[in-house]
């Protein structure tokens, strides 16, 4: 007899149903997806927060030297790198058996690594912090995961596996097992549990993006016709200002905007040579549009 699902669409949360992945809107699919014959040579991205894609950020030397100073400790020799990250190399490796980021650590992780935490919650929340009180998490034993499928199925609940640190195991004793590969070697009704098992590819380790949210006026005229088209008046207005001029922004609306106004949001990563050049075009646009709709 098969297990019976746990979760389905019958039973599941509407509000999930109505989720969307706002970089991937209708605007975004609008410029990036299908041939059009838009009057300009370029779509200038505004929408998203790549920041080394704009070319406007350098690579983070500082997290480089570390690791691999860390690493490769003879790198530290080298005339090259500097006196701080020799130093914070050196603290961190001194709490380390044999002075090696390989060897055994506490069970609750490297102490200066949780003093480097305890600090950072003391100086964000103003109240102190306890080094002792802070664990670091640790790979899954495969008992810890039998554990945990058991309770899933005793409760009925939908398995929601976060293995995005799957590569990221560096202790000898130690290794990653998937939640799937337990999972599958249980008998009935362990192996019948619904899984969903997450992995990622990351983006990146360091960066800031920089958001404007300018608010719009839009005459009344265009706010008509942007209901009668089914479109709320600022993604009619991103609509517009894409197809006329390039220039890819995300509308308010998709950021819960206060009732009765109209915004956008966009970035400031556009490569520096397309900055004035979009900012000429975007007054121009709105000059227009206001002309237009009046």
């Amino acid at each position: 007899m098969g297990h019976n699902k746990t979760l389905t669409i019958e039973n599941l949360n509407p509000r999930i149903l109505d989720v969307e992945y706002l970089v991937r809107n209708p605007i975004t699919i609008h410029a990036y997806e299908g041939n059009h014959n838009f009057p300009f040579d370029r779509v200038i991205r505004t929408n998203i927060d790549d920041f080394y894609a704009s070319g406007n950020q350098i690579s983070i030397t500082y997290i480089r030297q570390f690791v691999a100073g860390c690493t490769y400790p003879e790198l530290m020799e080298s005339p090259n790198f500097p006196l701080d990250i020799k130093q914070k190399v050196e603290r961190l490796l001194s709490a380390c058996g044999g002075k090696n980021l390989g060897s055994y650590s506490e069970t609750q992780g490297i102490v200066t690594v949780r003093e480097d935490i305890a600090s950072y919650i003391q100086q964000r929340d103003d109240y102190p912090s306890d080094a002792n009180n802070i664990y670091l998490c640790q790979v899954l034993s495969q008992e810890n995961i039998e554990n945990a499928i058991r309770f899933a199925n005793k409760h009925r609940l939908f398995i929601l596996a976060d293995e995005v640190y799957q590569e990221n195991v560096y202790l000898p004793d130690s290794k990653f097992v998937s939640f799937k590969k337990v999972l599958m070697s249980l008998s009935a009704p362990y192996n019948q549990l619904e899984l969903a098992s997450f992995h990622s590819a990351s983006k990146g380790w360091y960066g800031d993006a920089i958001y404007a949210f300018p608010r719009i006026e839009i005459p009344k005229k265009a706010i008509e016709y942007a209901k009668s088209k089914n479109m709320t008046p600022d993604e009619f207005y991103c609509f517009q200002l894409l197809d006329k001029t390039g220039i890819c922004v995300l509308s308010g609306s998709d950021f819960k905007q206060r009732p009765g106004t109209y915004n956008l949001r966009t970035t400031f990563l556009p490569p520096i040579d397309q900055m004035k050049e979009m900012v000429e075009r975007f007054r121009t646009f709105h000059m227009s549009f206001l002309h237009q709709w009046k």
